[in-house]
């Protein structure tokens, strides 16, 4: 429902006292920390920019985070040892289960994982691994940076009120709500889309360009592989990118744009 990002001044006593301050908040149901940060992976001379996260727990990720393959709705879990990626991300590397990756850690190190799974994606390119994983490739510990933050089914507790309460909290430098827009686009697919931005993003956006294509050629761009691998075109032609679908998402980001017309 939200993350809170922490201050990496912050030593390990402030960290400890921060979580438990925030857990004991009325109307938060659980809370995880996560080291999140941008690094660069390579395969076969090509190099992407990734988002790294590391959960200081797997137990409850899937409150969070759901890794799963797209087709055969198959759940995933992290394993130590080894890390999952994000389908575009494999696309473009070229990637399979079983394949290793390259992380650069600067302009020297490098670090070699193997991927034991490829998780569906929408936005962005994500690399998951445990804290053990990541402690084993770089040497030291996860500093966990980010807070995610689930609410109480019900709570009284406000978007305004939780911002609040955190922003007044030491070590804590911005919190970002997750809301509106995702139970909307839920509502017309029928399905939860697991990597978005926040909403707030459009608000602080200097500027927001809506490339405005119709369902037609949308679906034709599917259909000649412009956006997906060819095994995964008929799957998304009949589960999200369904016509109707697609109409009903069109208007929603129309109406969204009409909204900051100046």
């Amino acid at each position: 429902d939200a993350y809170a990002s922490i201050d990496d001044g912050a030593d390990t006593e402030e960290r400890a006292a921060l979580l438990t301050d925030v857990q004991n908040i009325d109307g938060i149901a659980e809370a995880l920390e996560v080291r999140q940060i941008a690094i660069d992976v390579e395969s076969g001379g090509v190099t992407k920019s990734v988002n790294l996260f590391v959960p200081e727990s797997t137990d409850n990720l899937t409150d969070f985070v759901i890794l799963k393959d797209r087709i055969t709705d198959e759940r995933y879990e992290l394993e130590d040892g080894s890390v999952i990626t994000t389908e575009k991300l494999a696309s473009m590397l070229e990637l399979s289960v079983g394949d290793t990756i390259t992380i650069q850690d600067g302009d020297s190190r490098r670090y070699t994982a193997s991927i034991s799974a490829i998780s569906e994606n929408y936005m962005y390119n994500y690399m998951y691994m445990t804290p053990d994983t990541y402690e084993t490739l770089y040497g030291e510990a996860p500093v966990y940076n980010t807070l995610f933050l689930n609410l109480e089914e019900g709570t009284s507790l406000t978007e305004e009120e939780l911002s609040s309460h955190l922003l007044d909290m030491d070590n804590i430098t911005g919190v970002t709500l997750i809301s509106a827009l995702n139970e909307q686009v839920q509502e017309i697919t029928g399905i939860e889309v697991h990597e978005r931005v926040p909403d707030s993003m459009l608000t602080m956006a200097d500027e927001v360009v809506n490339i405005d294509l119709t369902a037609e050629d949308l679906i034709d761009r599917l259909k000649a592989g412009k956006i997906y691998k060819t095994d995964k075109i008929a799957a998304a032609l009949n589960n999200f990118f369904t016509q109707d679908n697609l109409l009903r998402l069109r208007e929603l980001a129309l109406k969204e744009v009409a909204m900051r017309v100046e």
